[in-house]
């Protein structure tokens, strides 16, 4: 899936767009990116790649448009989002 096709609709800088590429639901969940396959099971946050003690997230921009984030990952794997800490069930790689 590319960025492109992820990104076609103007609408998806507005939290709470959710929106389909193909067969993954997605959607803009207070500035932070998060897909599902089918539309089915819980939502995840996708991780673009990790440091020691931080992580690159997908954030959606207010204009839509996909960018990266850095957030802090602790020693249970668990990110930091929104002040919210989400362990691996919450995300994908």
């Amino acid at each position: 899936m590319s960025q492109l096709e992820l990104f076609k609709r103007d609408d998806k800088g507005v939290a709470g767009a959710v929106w389909w590429a193909g067969h993954w639901q997605c959607r803009n969940n207070n500035g932070f990116f998060q897909d599902r396959e089918d539309g089915k099971g819980p939502w995840k946050f996708v991780i673009y790649g990790f440091g020691e003690t931080d992580c690159t997230v997908y954030r959606v921009s207010e204009d839509g448009q996909l960018a990266h984030c850095r957030v802090p990952i602790d020693e249970r794997n668990r990110i930091l989002i929104n002040g919210r800490r989400h362990g691996p069930e919450s995300w994908r790689h």
